[in-house]
């Protein structure tokens, strides 16, 4: 396990910088994607909802929900675009087939026709249907697919921030760190010791536990996000700014310890490329969404039962 820490850690000397870039590149934003249709936010919050559940009980990973998102508001859109008025009876063909296509690029084992057919759909679409459906949808997003979701430009901001060098990479390995600085002990100037000094400090205060629970916030915040007509309409790694500076609030709270520090914003903002007058109210808004989640979304259960209940199942979050 340590090796395959330590090998995670040359990836990320390697080529963080590099993702970083290409997903920030790729960044995009939709607006007002529902402008001419008849579905009303209401009715794709109940949608996105929905594939939580779906998703979740065929075990499909995190990524293939977000893309699915994507794949449909981006599907909404181009039909905008194209002045195509789509109808409520439509939905479930497009949210349905837009789980297809992302679990077919994201999952080992995607889901097959025959299950989104007879399982998913109930019956009530065809298999050609959904055939016809995936191939317009394709089309209309000129085969485009895997644009960063906010989970993507999350992942990679815990991995900037907190899997660095000022904590060791989160390698509680002694003899390895030890064999690793001793190689490149030549490198190693006085700042580099100052901040190895600096990472002991920092790694008693984001330990693995801590480090879980955060992703575990930010997965719930993340999808939570998704349900929201209006935050949605962001681009993607200003949300995921957003969502990490409210679940660093929400662990603070839940460990009674003090998370936010200079180091922290600082990093966010750098790797974000946003500044704090744009991440704050951002993240006022999701903060306000997860302290009313039944006023604001009333009736909808998927998201608080699968992920909520996670958070608060978490025994050791030190």
């Amino acid at each position: 396990r340590f090796y395959r820490e330590m090998f995670s850690k040359n990836v990320r000397d390697d080529y963080s910088n590099s993702i970083l870039e290409s997903l920030l590149r790729d960044d995009f934003i939709i607006q007002n994607f529902l402008e001419i249709h008849k579905i009303t936010p209401r009715m794709r919050t109940r949608m996105a909802d929905w594939m939580i559940e779906v998703l979740s009980n065929y075990n499909c990973d995190d990524l293939t929900y977000f893309e699915s998102i994507n794949i449909m508001d981006r599907y909404f859109k181009e039909c905008s675009n194209k002045n195509i008025v789509l109808f409520p009876e439509d939905l479930h063909l497009i949210g349905v087939t837009s789980m297809f296509i992302s679990s077919k690029y994201h999952d080992i084992r995607p889901l097959r026709l025959k299950i989104v057919q007879e399982k998913i759909a109930h019956g009530k679409l065809s298999c050609e249907e959904i055939k016809n459906k995936e191939d317009e949808i394709s089309r209309f997003l000129n085969y485009s697919f895997g644009l960063p979701t906010i989970w993507d430009f999350i992942t990679i901001y815990i991995e900037e921030i907190f899997y660095v060098k000022y904590n060791s990479h989160q390698i509680h390995n002694k003899i390895l760190l030890d064999n690793y600085y001793k190689e490149n002990e030549e490198n190693i100037n006085e700042k580099d010791e100052n901040e190895i000094e600096l990472g002991k400090l920092i790694n008693k205060l984001y330990t693995k536990n801590m480090l879980y629970l955060l992703k575990t916030v930010c997965l719930y915040l993340a999808k939570m996000n998704c349900h929201d007509y209006e935050l949605i309409q962001n681009k993607q790694s200003l949300l995921a700014a957003g969502t990490l500076f409210v679940a660093m609030k929400i662990c603070e709270k839940i460990n009674e310890e003090e998370y936010i520090n200079d180091y922290f914003n600082e990093k966010l903002s750098n790797i974000s490329q946003q500044d704090e007058n744009s991440i704050i109210p951002v993240a006022q808004k999701i903060l306000y969404n997860a302290q009313h989640f039944d006023e604001v979304f009333n009736g909808l259960e998927n998201l608080k039962r699968d992920h909520f209940n996670a958070i608060i199942e978490i025994k050791n979050t030190k």
